[in-house]
């Protein structure tokens, strides 16, 4: 019984969801499928994607093709899940917290730090991604890259 009132009201709440949240969650659903051919589809030709260059993978990465390059780079680094905690919807800016846990690759390394995605939107794609993650949690995982 309470399963099918917390399925409807999650049903409502997708239904209530903006255009720009839907597309970054979609985006989310395909970064846990290692989709790269959907995560390219969502990504506009002239997005620009930041993150803290004190990371392996961190830096400014502008265009579709480098946006790809970006999520290769921190695939090949970790192995993580991002766990969504709250999501504010600005209209043409989305930003996610939460938390992003796993295991660096080439040390078995394991992490689990609070981060902040703020996404910027324009005619249904993604214009910008800024990636926080408390680098003096996780830069002690990533020590011995």
């Amino acid at each position: 019984m309470f399963a099918n009132v917390r399925r409807e009201i999650r049903e409502r709440e997708k239904e209530m969801q903006r255009p720009n949240v839907a597309i970054v969650i979609k985006f989310y659903e395909a970064l846990g499928r290692k989709d790269a051919r959907a995560l390219a589809e969502f990504c506009a030709q002239d997005i620009e994607i930041h993150q803290s260059a004190e990371l392996p993978w961190g830096g400014d990465y502008q265009g579709a093709e480098q946006a790809m390059v970006f999520f290769g780079k921190v695939a090949s680094f970790i192995d993580s899940k991002v766990t969504i905690d709250n999501i504010l919807d600005a209209g043409d800016s989305v930003a996610v917290i939460g938390r992003t846990a796993g295991k660096v690759k080439a040390t078995g390394a394991d992490f689990d730090v609070p981060l902040v995605h703020h996404w910027t939107l324009r005619d249904s794609k993604i214009t910008g991604l800024t990636v926080l993650l408390d680098n003096v949690l996780i830069l002690p995982a990533l020590a011995h890259v």
